[in-house]
């Protein structure tokens, strides 16, 4: 690494494009190691590991993957999959000249949200650098159901409150057509418009839409005239496979993002409009991906991620032993228990065991439940 950043022969004009980019990715390269080196560890020693083995039998469903602009996504790509309700991560990504570093949040169960940070380099003018904040929102508007015609759908802005350098908005779907395997496909305004665009369709609504404005003065205000707006919009879409192999999402995308602005100086050069690359979850809360980048760069993407709800940390001490069903206990299809099982799972409360008093005992009623969500006991009861 150190004698490929030294090398002081001559090099092509393509390759000082690469020369630009390992320069500035160490840094991001330099953090994926470091903490992967930090969780790698317990990780593999708990490899063959049961979540009983951790301290607690938390249940977690698999999380989808974050995208290069830090939400669930594809690569450089939006999808309508949404995280976990409460789910906190930090990305740092980077290819080209571009370097984002992005705190996404899952606010609602249908509403996720991220605030970034971005350095362009050499951005429209050689040797100057781009700096940009910018807040992203995406709504949920429709579960996926388990109808073939029904997918997941969702409605997102980009860069609300900023300069409208990433602004763009669009309208997307998720279905997941076999066991592991996620399309996607959507249409963009803005910047998700720049390639192989059509008219913009709500200008048959409003000719108000054909005119899209340059984006606001300053970072922090919102640009209401902009959103949906445009002479042109286009399509996009891509797909997301979870492998066999424990924790390997493999992705792959065609993308609407000209990246206009950013090859102005030559530094940046969108040969095509496909991406396509791995991420592999290191552990529960850490992940890594490498992409190859509109067909002339490589990319690196670190993700970490915890959920509010759950310790960050897990024990590594032996769980104590699992609760087994008492033979009298009332099976979980009994009328009698029926409406309190439904009530307390809705607490993150499972009902493990349920013994009610026959004619002529006294009045006691004894239940043992499991205790799903909360990190402290006495909380969930």
């Amino acid at each position: 690494m150190r004698a490929a950043r030294t090398t002081e022969h001559p090099a092509p004009a393509g390759n000082r494009r690469d020369a630009a980019f390992v320069k500035r990715f160490p840094r991001i390269a330099a953090l994926a190691v470091g903490v992967a080196a930090c969780l790698a560890a317990p990780a593999a020693l708990h490899a063959q590991a049961g979540p009983q083995q951790w301290g607690y039998p938390f249940y977690e469903a698999p999380r989808d993957g974050l995208n290069l602009y830090g939400m669930t996504g594809l690569i450089d790509l939006p999808s309508a999959r949404m995280q976990p309700d409460g789910q906190l991560s930090f990305t740092a990504s980077g290819f080209g000249p571009t370097q984002r570093y992005t705190l996404s949040f899952q606010a609602l169960p249908w509403l996720e949200g991220a605030l970034r940070y971005s350095r362009i380099s050499d951005f429209q003018v050689a040797g100057t650098d781009r700096f940009d904040r910018s807040l992203d929102l995406k709504v949920r508007l429709l579960d996926e159901g388990e109808e073939w015609w029904r997918p997941e759908v969702a409605l997102g802005f980009r860069d609300v409150l900023g300069t409208g350098v990433l602004a763009s908005e669009y309208l997307v779907a998720t279905k997941e057509v076999l066991p592991g395997l996620d399309v996607t496909g959507g249409i963009g305004w803005g910047r998700l418009s720049g390639v192989n665009g059509f008219t913009n369709p709500l200008t048959l609504v409003s000719e108000g839409f054909r005119e899209r404005s340059g984006g606001a003065r300053t970072g922090g205000d919102v640009d209401f005239g902009g959103f949906f707006s445009g002479e042109d919009a286009a399509l996009f879409g891509g797909v997301a496979w979870r492998t066999p192999i424990d924790g390997l999402t493999l992705r792959a995308e065609y993308s609407s993002d000209a990246y206009e602005r950013e090859q102005i100086t030559g530094v940046f050069d969108r040969a095509s409009p496909i991406n396509y690359g791995l991420e592999y979850a290191i552990a529960d809360g850490l992940r890594l991906g490498a992409w190859r980048m509109y067909g002339s760069e490589f990319g690196l993407s670190l993700s970490v991620s915890g959920n509010v709800t759950r310790p960050l940390i897990r024990s590594f001490s032996p769980a104590p032993p699992e609760i087994i069903r008492r033979d009298d206990a009332l099976p979980a299809s009994a009328p009698d228990s029926t409406g309190l099982q439904i009530a307390l799972s809705l607490e993150g409360l499972d009902l493990v065991a349920l013994d009610l008093p026959a004619a002529g005992e006294p009045p006691v009623a004894r239940a043992t439940l499991r205790n799903l969500r909360w990190r402290q006991t006495p909380r969930a009861l």
